[in-house]
């Protein structure tokens, strides 16, 4: 209703001789403050902030709309290249909880130069008057005739009501490499839903980034949250990793350090297992039940070298638990035998209240 007051009290103020120009320069204003928006840089390479380019950019719609909402598009990027696809706008209330994801699907063709090609994906949103908002993404090598996804997810909790603006960052901006020339088609999309039941997000920086070294089994997330917070017993659990093989000193850096040193080196990669816990914690604190809610075995070879790894499983909790908290855990097993970073940035995990549409 704010938003239906205020559209009316515009067109009214339009009819005003000036205000029109006035509106103009804002929205050019808004405009370049959210095409300048940096991208996540996860392990150490920049990605470059520009506005949409000739061949994959997407212009703001004209007017934002309450969620759910979707903005989904393809288009082509060709190395050196960055481009803005999917743009959208949506209306956010202060005290709403909002989920953001999003999803890029892509392939390196068979016979495009370069054995492997650096794609940056990020998905990044701000608040018109550019005071808030978040971005969240991943890196991968891809390689010839092997499809690539990247998902990842952020939380949004707006301090006050507004108009977001967000769109997707493709990105490989080098000219010195190997696949220069090549050229990948993106099916790129994200949606913003409202939450009605509770949700938590789990701070990346209380653990990572880290090095797990070869035979090491090691926690890369864990959240406890009240299990009266959950009411319905069905839970969401949705989590993404972004981890590097340490088969050389560079492209681990984080945090204005290299995570890679000289005895983690390998260059036949990292074979490994994510997996991902629901524990049941009694009120002494000792976990009193538990399942393994998700696991995958990856190898992570040289020329891949960074992945983004998600999952997304929805959970019953049992309606008598022995316990009064829930724990979740995302743990990692290194068999090496390279050791394996996990970052911080890019890396998430977000529990919500089982959604109707999952």
């Amino acid at each position: 209703m704010p938003e239906v007051l205020a559209r009316r009290g515009l067109r009214t103020a339009l009819a005003v001789a000036g205000v029109a120009c006035v509106l103009v320069v804002l929205m050019v204003v808004a405009a370049v403050m959210i095409g300048e928006r940096p991208s996540p840089q996860p392990t150490g390479s920049p990605l470059p902030s520009q506005g949409p380019s000739d061949n994959g950019g997407a212009s703001t719609p004209p007017s934002a709309v309450e969620p759910p909402v979707r903005a989904e598009e393809s288009a082509p990027l060709t190395v050196p290249e960055s481009v803005r696809v999917a743009s959208g706008t949506f209306t956010a209330e202060k005290g709403v909880t909002y989920l953001l994801r999003f999803e890029v699907s892509t392939e390196k063709p068979a016979e495009s130069p370069g054995s492997a090609m650096y794609l940056a994906i990020s998905l990044n949103c701000v608040s018109i008057d550019g005071d808030d908002g978040g971005s969240v993404g991943g890196t991968e090598n891809l390689l010839p005739e092997e499809p690539v996804t990247y998902v990842n997810q952020m939380l949004l909790e707006p301090p006050s009501d507004g108009v977001y603006s967000c769109n997707i960052s493709a990105s490989n901006p080098y000219e010195h490499v190997a696949a220069l020339g090549t050229t990948v088609d993106l099916v790129a999309s994200w949606e913003v839903t409202v939450l009605e039941g509770p949700a938590a997000e789990a701070p990346a920086e209380d653990r990572l980034p880290m090095t797990v070294t070869a035979g090491a089994r090691s926690v890369a997330f864990e959240d406890e949250v009240p299990v009266d917070d959950f009411p319905e017993r069905d839970l969401d659990i949705l989590s993404s990793l972004h981890v590097t093989t340490c088969t050389g000193v560079n492209g681990s850096r984080e945090a204005g350090r290299a995570w890679c040193g000289m005895g983690d080196i390998d260059e036949n990669g990292s074979d490994f297992d994510i997996e991902i816990h629901l524990d049941v914690v009694g009120a002494d604190g000792a976990v009193c039940d538990g399942v393994e809610v998700w696991t995958r075995s990856v190898v992570l070879e040289r020329d891949r070298h960074h992945q983004l790894i998600s999952a997304d499983e929805t959970i019953e909790v049992p309606e008598d638990p022995c316990g009064d908290s829930l724990k979740v855990r995302v743990v990692i097993e290194n068999r090496g035998p390279a050791s394996l970073v996990v970052h911080g940035s890019n890396s998430s995990l977000v529990t919500v209240e089982a959604r109707k549409d999952g």
